[in-house]
């Protein structure tokens, strides 16, 4: 190979050699052509010079002429003159003076034509060299000057050419008028003195053409002059040429030399590197093959690799599957009861207490080391817990906190369990080794589910069949799944918690699910959601009765603690107002009736606060002095238009007499939870940050934001406080039940998006640049819990997106 690359870098230099030597020819011969043209030119330019230095002299004794006949003309046509001034006496010697006038005139005219001659004789040679020069003008410095000068020597000819003949013409003109005159003259003095001055005017002329015509003569004695330089300057040239044409032709010759060198050199690398060639081809030829092999082998080596991962790969998807659907049946088990004998119900062992000594049973162990059968005797300490989250297991590290419930303590006595025991532990703590055997039995149904161990579905079963639960545990888990069930629909919560406190639940888990349902009611008991109509009287502190619109800030409304029973006066803190459709009538035995939305909350004697939806017939009504009124019926009012209804919000006890009919009952007020931001300042920032800003505050605030965060952050505001509220509850209320569940976990912060209404704004959003857009229907909203609040919680913000 390197011998070809060789031969073939030697060709190629040949090759540019032999093309460099062809152009250097090219060039030669270019070069001698332009000296034969250089030639050719000089003995043009030369003879052209010699024929303009004569015509220049030519001109120069036409110009001399020109002068002495002016002169004489200027003579005569002073005579002219005075002969005019004789002519009063002497009329035939002014008419003998105006004829020799007239013929010195005439030899003026004849002067001014041998100048225009002279001038012809000027331009001939200056046309010739033009002609001679003009085809070497782009290549010869001394030719294009030639023709230049050729040029102007040929316009001043020119020039005086007519010059010349306007002069003839105007001595002609003055001949022939002088004749006139004198043939006028014996009649008329006066005629010869107008002749006479025509004389001498015709004179001054031919002294004015016979300066011209020395001018002239002048510019032609330069133009020969300009045609003798550029004859040396031409002769200089063609004596380069000459030089430079005999080293092209001597520089031609070494290129063609040296390419013939370099073919030669070429041929020999060409003869010396076929056999290399041969070699290389073979040896080349050689390594293909084992190349093609090696491919082969790599090719087959990959596809071996490959289909390898693809068989781990399908092993281990096959194996993930495998696992998960055992895992999955497992849990079905475990929800079906199957660890527990209740679904969804799973069990922690807090102590395992021997119950007499171990029990030796027959083994075969005549040499040691071998395992040790025991027949353990123990009582069981069991908490039982409920997970209400159907799709994760069923375990204490399975199921969330806030899905987890707890159900009963029980301690189970009597229980046995042959387990194996190691020798060497039985010599060290036998009873530990029983526990450890119990417990890990216990425990490995749960291992299994998790597939963290080796537990297997027997163990579920025996699990199963020492600690079962049915009877009252069974049907708490039942109630409890009731109360979530209708937390989640909206539908029966207070019925389904009624069930439970019929059943001996433990008193701290009944506790946390009372809790749930009032975190659930009063998200569902928000201010812009649940009110009264506006004709509705409510109660006032002394008494006196006002329509729930009339209220003010400040007036004094009766308030009741029903855990005492009560009455005391308590300001109103905030008036709210809305419209809705969703309106529902309660009807009193005995007469009279209130409206209300259905989220309303009254108080109900041994059921305690009440949706206005969940009221039903026979429940009574707390009044003002201390007696019920009985609800006869609950009625649906389906309104043809949405009706402006009215709320608000009550100091301290947070209750209220809102009338039906005659009668007062007693009324829990709404939910101002914007007003959360009075009692957390710095942290809750709805009406800072989102209803009161300006414009101009809403962009500050954006680019406070972008600059702590690094990014373009905008600060959006709602269209008012109304809006506002109405967005909060609207929200509050619709995540009642995920609240709920929240709260019983442990997690700080609950935060979600969502929408308010179809195609409306919620207000606007602005940025740092100062720019802004409308908002549409979205909006967030975040949640942050608070220790000794009402609630459990507080808003911490929300803004229209």
């Amino acid at each position: 190979n390197a011998a070809t690359q060789a031969a073939a870098d030697a060709d190629a230099a040949a090759t540019r050699a032999e093309a460099a030597a062809e152009r250097a020819r090219s060039d030669s011969d270019a070069a001698q052509a332009a000296k034969l043209k250089a030639d050719a030119a000089v003995r043009t330019a030369t003879s052209s010079a010699a024929d303009a230095i004569k015509a220049s002299q030519d001109a120069a004794t036409a110009a001399r002429t020109a002068v002495q006949l002016a002169d004489e003309a200027e003579k005569h046509a002073a005579d002219a003159k005075k002969q005019a001034d004789a002519s009063k006496a002497e009329a035939a010697k002014a008419v003998s003076g105006a004829a020799d006038a007239a013929g010195h005139a005439h030899v003026t005219a004849q002067a001014a034509e041998d100048a225009r001659n002279s001038a012809q004789q000027v331009a001939a040679p200056a046309n010739d060299a033009i002609q001679l020069g003009s085809p070497y003008i782009t290549t010869d410095a001394a030719a294009g000057l030639a023709v230049l000068t050729g040029q102007s020597s040929k316009t001043i000819a020119e020039q005086q050419q007519a010059v010349a003949e306007a002069h003839a013409q105007n001595a002609q003109q003055a001949a022939e008028q002088a004749q006139s005159t004198a043939n006028a003259a014996t009649g008329d003095a006066k005629a010869a003195y107008t002749i006479a001055a025509e004389a001498a005017g015709h004179a001054a002329d031919a002294r004015k053409s016979a300066k011209e015509a020395l001018g002239y003569a002048a510019e032609a004695a330069q133009a020969a002059a300009d045609a003798q330089t550029s004859l040396a300057n031409t002769l200089e040239y063609d004596r380069q040429a000459g030089e430079d044409a005999a080293a092209a032709d001597k520089a031609a010759g070494r290129a063609e030399g040296y390419a013939k060198d370099a073919r030669d050199s070429a041929d020999q690398a060409a003869l010396d590197a076929e056999a290399a060639r041969t070699a290389a081809s073979e040896a080349e030829q050689a390594a293909k093959d084992a190349r093609a092999a090696a491919d082969r082998a790599d090719a087959e080596a990959t596809a071996a690799e490959e289909a390898a991962k693809d068989a781990q790969k399908y092993a281990d998807s096959a194996q993930q599957a495998a696992d998960e659907a055992q895992r999955n049946d497992a849990n079905k088990q475990v929800q079906a009861g199957a660890a527990t004998g209740a679904g969804g119900v799973f069990s922690v062992i807090d102590e395992i207490k021997q119950s007499g000594d171990p029990e030796r049973l027959p083994d075969d162990c005549s040499r040691l080391p071998c395992d040790l059968v025991f027949k353990a005797h123990f009582d069981a300490v069991v908490s039982f817990y409920l997970c209400t989250d159907p799709d994760v297991p069923a375990t204490e590290s399975g199921c969330p906190a806030e899905d987890t419930v707890f159900l009963t303590t029980q301690t189970i006595k009597g229980l046995t369990k042959t387990v194996k025991v190691s020798s060497w532990q039985a010599t060290k703590d036998l009873w530990k080794g029983i526990f450890d055997s119990v417990v890990g039995d216990f425990t490995g149904c749960y291992h299994k589910i998790k597939g963290d161990g080796s537990g297997s579905y027997g163990d579920c079963a025996w699990a199963a069949t020492w600690l079962p639960l049915g009877g009252p545990v069974a049907k708490i888990t039942e109630a409890i799944r009731g109360v979530d069930a209708a937390l989640r629909t909206g539908v029966g919560v207070s019925d389904a918690l009624k069930a439970l406190k019929a059943l001996d639940v433990d008193a701290h888990t009944l506790a946390d699910i009372e809790r749930t349902v009032s975190v659930y009611e009063d998200a569902r008991t928000a201010c812009r959601i649940n009110s009264f109509p506006g004709t509705t009287d409510v109660v006032l502190a002394d008494g006196s009765r006002k329509p729930i619109r009339d209220v003010r800030l400040g007036d004094r409304l009766l308030a009741a603690d029903p855990a005492t029973g009560r009455n005391r006066s308590e300001p109103v803190t905030r008036t709210f107002r809305h419209t809705t459709e969703d309106l529902l009538d309660v009807t009193l035995a005995g007469g009279g009736h209130l409206t209300s939305t259905p989220g309303h909350r009254f108080y109900v004697t041994g059921r305690g606060w009440t949706l206005a939806s969940d009221l039903r017939a026979g429940d009574r009504l707390r009044t003002p002095d201390g007696g019920t009124r009985t609800v006869a019926a609950l009625l649906g009012r389906d309104s043809a238009a949405p009706r402006t209804v009215y709320d608000l919000t009550v100091s301290g006890l947070h209750t209220f007499y809102a009338v039906a009919g005659d009668a007062p009952v007693l009324v829990h007020n709404c939910n101002d939870l914007i007003a959360d931001e009075g009692r957390f300042p710095g942290l809750a920032h709805v009406l800072d940050e989102h209803v009161d800003p300006s414009k101009a505050e809403a962009v500050a605030l954006a680019a406070s934001k972008s600059a702590k965060a690094g990014r373009d952050t905008p600060n959006s505001v709602f269209s008012d406080g109304v809006t506002a509220q109405q967005v909060v509850d609207y929200a509050i209320a619709s995540k009642a039940g995920a609240i709920a569940k929240w709260l019983r976990g442990s997690k700080q912060e609950l935060e979600w998006s969502g929408t308010f209404g179809a195609k409306n704004s919620l207000g606007t959003v602005y940025y740092a640049d100062n720019s802004e857009k409308v908002a549409g229907n979205g909006f967030y909203i975040m949640l942050k819990r608070a220790k000794g609040h009402p609630h459990g919680y507080y808003v911490y913000t929300a803004y229209p997106k």
